[in-house]
């Protein structure tokens, strides 16, 4: 739970950096792939110095094709950092934030009362509808 918390720190700083330097370049596409380049930088020599490769794998650890969109991650990621481009300057990081997580909630609902993507099915709980409708009063009042 603490590194959820800790991790929680961070989209909002994102979206500020993120939103001030499509400013300052002009565009939302080049402020969103400059994001994506020094992350994907970053990562590339974290990931260089940790295993001294880089390998991506086809097969899991049965020998069986993994399915292709275990690698789609990526555009969704371009979609979060790009949306948030798009909206934080218009309505600020609280509402750019409190929609961000609304939409996170939405989504995780979803996967979690499907079962979809290898996710466990898990029943959503009436404290759980409870606190989603909350949020969704929460975004009035913001």
């Amino acid at each position: 739970m603490f590194v959820g918390i800790v991790a929680g720190v961070f989209p909002p700083l994102q979206s500020a950096f993120n939103g001030q330097l499509r400013v300052e370049v002009n565009s939302i596409l080049l402020s969103t792939f400059i994001s994506f380049f020094v992350g994907a930088i970053l990562l590339a020599l974290i990931l260089l110095s940790t295993t001294k490769t880089i390998k991506i794998p086809t097969l899991d650890q049965n020998g069986q094709r993994l399915p292709w969109w275990l690698y789609i991650g990526g555009l969704f990621g371009i979609l979060i950092v790009g949306g948030n481009i798009i909206v934080i300057k218009e309505l600020g990081s609280v509402l750019t934030t409190t929609l961000f997580i609304f939409g996170q909630l939405m989504m995780a609902v979803s996967i979690d009362s499907l079962g979809l993507f290898g996710i466990t099915k898990r029943k959503i709980a009436r404290n759980q509808i409870v606190a989603l409708s909350v949020i969704v009063l929460a975004l009035f009042f913001i």
